[in-house]
């Protein structure tokens, strides 16, 4: 058995376990994955029947009468290829064939296919959902209850894991914690590419009850999923929580006693700490004042929630301008301090940098991510619409997107993103097209936009088409149509534009293809074209998804009252955990603490998870939304 059921509320669903799957100590990643299976010229003809008007039931009443009388393998793959057609085209009794077909054949080649098909069918149906949970969350829950069944099959092809692991993506956010845990399991042992990704989501989404729970089933075990253990082991710490941590330091120390992953935790759940000092460098006063006193608050309330230790804080003023920052700094380095957090403003950050002692780290909150690389002390932590773009175009390339193009506004901000998506795209081997501004007297962009649809263009196609044309049609005045040239557009520009843009887009026939963008879209504008015209687009909320248990929000509104803390704040606040985190409870200073800043775990944070890429640039984890029905969604 691999997995069991977290929640008993859950319980009137069908149960995700399975005996007719490989065992859980078996990776499914060190399998050999199949190719896909070939279905007979007989069973390939009846499908193209199918397709054809009317000949769907002709197909239907032959594969049902192949099932019955033909002889060896053709008798299960006509039942298998019946139950398809039955899915695809709603027929009433689908549900019950499928069940009762893989209850008869559930090790045949096609059974992990019929697991997909029966995914595909549960997200096209609106069910009625039970006294608990909602009618999405009950949806994706049978959709992802077979897609795990389907990446837990020993027959499982390439084909197969790349369809599964897609649709798998925009369903898990709408789940609830059991089949969502259960998934993205599933998902890490088959798909090693994004394994740490998947464990992370898993580790955030896990009680210490829960993580047992899999352990005791033999679902999971430290020996095997250490990454898994050392992810939730690293939330609870950078969340204070040193009761989970021993509890489970105890637990590894009974069942795994000599691997690395027991004593690193140990070491983390033993509360020793040491004094920390560290600086900041923030304007409070001038005209940046509420932004450093923002970010302050944010640091302030980091600070409160250190039970252990004895942590010193100086404060610097930076308001004045670079040379106070950099008279600031001195002072800082005279008191000896061990970290420090700011400066908040780039040009103030910049003057730094003849200055940075190289043991001293320094996490600055601009948003200028270049600046990093002019010191191995300095490290770039925020949420800005460029670090937006970097991750966007990570996330193309992860799924399978090579060649995009770029549009971007008229303000200097916007050509920043552009630039920063463009270089990351390029940067891990994608190619972009084309690049092109707007036109900001106008509110008609066609002639950009044909413009950009030429240049994607596949020219040696659209020369030998051409040239097909001019030698078999010589008389005709016909004009080729060429398919869009491109795996997606990424647009830096306000909702309101997109908006308007979307339609124009249809008009020179760019359609079906992502459109990406940063939270720049959220300026309450965006749904403005009711989606019609951008189902496919993809885009960064607004708002800090927050992405543990603990009382956060509680405790801001106990002191600020309701409503949500800004960005800064959150990223004051994170930068201040990572400091405590690596400098009190770790004991790590100078160039010690600088190298696990680069430490390819990362951080889980309020502000989404963060790790330093070698030229110390907070590389972040943001949510991914989409539009579906009138409202804004969870995506991949």
């Amino acid at each position: 058995m691999l997995l069991v059921s977290l929640f008993s509320g859950c319980a009137p669903k069908p149960s995700i376990q399975s005996t007719d799957i490989s065992p859980a100590k078996e990776k499914p990643a060190s399998r050999q994955l199949l190719a896909a299976p070939q279905n007979s010229q007989e069973i390939t003809n009846l499908l193209d029947l199918a397709r054809q008007e009317g000949g769907l039931d002709i197909a239907l009443d032959d594969l049902l009468r192949l099932s019955h009388v033909a002889i060896g393998p053709l008798k299960e793959e006509a039942a298998f290829r019946r139950v398809e057609l039955l899915l695809e085209n709603n027929y009433p009794d689908a549900l019950s064939e499928s069940t009762k077909l893989l209850q008869l054949y559930p090790n045949h080649a096609l059974a992990s296919y019929a697991h997909y098909w029966l995914a595909l069918w549960w997200k096209s149906h609106d069910i009625e959902a039970n006294m608990e949970l909602s009618p999405t969350t009950e949806q994706a829950d049978m959709v992802l209850g077979e897609l795990t069944k389907t990446l837990r099959h020993p027959r499982l092809t390439q084909e197969l894991v790349e369809k599964a692991l897609a649709l798998g993506r925009t369903e898990s956010p709408n789940a609830s914690h059991e089949y969502a845990i259960n998934w993205y399991l599933a998902a890490a042992h088959i798909d090693q590419t994004h394994q740490d990704e998947w464990l992370r989501t898993a580790a955030s989404n896990l009680s210490l009850d829960q993580l047992l729970l899999l352990q005791q089933s033999g679902s999971i075990s430290p020996q095997s999923d250490a990454i898994l253990y050392s992810h939730f082991a690293r939330l609870q710490l950078m969340s204070g929580n040193i009761k989970n941590l021993q509890a489970l330091s105890t637990i590894l120390a009974n069942n795994a006693p000599y691997l690395p992953l027991t004593k690193k935790i140990k070491r983390w759940a033993s509360g020793d700490t040491q004094d920390i000092y560290i600086g900041i460098l923030l304007p409070l006063t001038g005209n940046y004042a509420r932004f450093g006193i923002e970010a302050l608050h944010g640091i302030r309330l980091a600070m409160s929630e250190q039970k252990q230790g004895n942590i010193h804080l100086y404060i610097e003023d930076t308001g004045s301008g670079v040379d106070a920052t950099i008279a600031a700094y001195q002072r800082l380095n005279d008191k000896g301090v061990d970290w420090m957090i700011g400066p908040l403003l780039s040009k103030h950050t910049e003057a730094l940098l003849p200055y940075l002692k190289k043991n001293i780290p320094v996490i600055s909150l601009s948003s200028q991510n270049s600046l990093a690389e002019a010191s191995p002390a300095l490290f770039i932590h925020n949420t800005a619409k460029n670090t937006q773009a970097v991750f966007m175009a990570q996330n193309s390339i992860n799924q399978g997107m090579q060649r995009m193009a770029v549009i971007y506004g008229n303000s200097p901000s916007q050509a920043r993103e552009a630039n920063a998506f463009a270089a990351e795209f390029t940067r891990l081997g994608g190619e972009i097209s084309n690049s092109s501004a707007l036109n900001n007297h106008s509110l008609d962009q066609r002639s950009i936009l044909n413009n950009l649809r030429e240049k994607s263009d596949d020219e040696a196609l659209l020369e030998e088409l051409l040239f097909d044309l001019a030698l078999f049609s010589p008389e005709t005045n016909l004009e080729v149509h060429m398919p869009v040239g491109i795996d997606g557009l990424y647009i830096a520009t306000n909702g309101k534009q997109v908006s308007e843009l979307a339609g124009q887009l249809a008009y020179v026939d760019i359609r079906n293809i992502p459109m990406l963008g940063s939270s720049r879209w959220m300026d309450g504008h965006l749904l403005d074209d009711r989606g019609r015209n951008l189902s496919s687009a993809r885009f960064i909320q607004n708002n800090i998804i927050y992405q543990d248990t603990s009382n956060f929000l509680e405790k801001y509104r106990e002191i600020w009252g309701q409503g949500q803390p800004k960005k800064l704040f959150v990223i004051a606040y994170d930068s201040t955990r990572i400091a405590t985190l690596i400098g009190s409870l770790l004991g790590l200073h100078g160039y010690n603490a600088i190298q696990a800043m680069h430490d390819p775990e990362g951080f889980p944070n309020k502000s989404g998870h963060v790790y330093f890429n070698e030229s110390g640039v907070g590389n972040k984890t943001f949510k991914i939304f989409k539009i579906k029905r009138g409202k804004l969604i969870p995506s991949s």
